[in-house]
């Protein structure tokens, strides 16, 4: 029983090395929604993915959040694409570049 119990649950490990078990409602590049499994009534929390490490979900899928340090490193992002509209002549073209500055600062164009 007691090992049902530890995995049914996610598990949130923030980057200053608290644990949280949790029932994860929502996921976002910038955010995650989350109840406390401990208390019924738990209301819906958000935490900035920023302060996330990692998030072990109930399955067992482990995802690392990128941290801060991993994004200096890699600063240049440039996407490609192309896109089609209803009509003939409905063809767009995006080239995006995308410069990241600080965690606070991104520049694109």
């Amino acid at each position: 029983l007691i090992s049902l119990i530890s995995f049914s649950q996610d598990k949130i490990y923030l980057k200053n090395g608290k644990e949280l078990n949790v029932k994860i409602i929502e996921k976002s590049d910038k955010e995650v929604k989350y109840k406390l499994i401990d208390e019924s009534d738990s209301p819906i929390i958000i935490i900035n993915s920023h302060s996330i490490e990692k998030i072990i979900f109930r399955n067992g899928e482990e995802m690392k959040l990128l941290s801060d340090e991993t994004r200096m490193s890699k600063r240049i992002c440039l996407n490609v694409g192309l896109r089609y509209g209803l009509g003939i002549e409905d063809v767009f073209y995006k080239f995006q570049a995308d410069y990241f500055i600080t965690p606070a600062i991104n520049l694109e164009l």
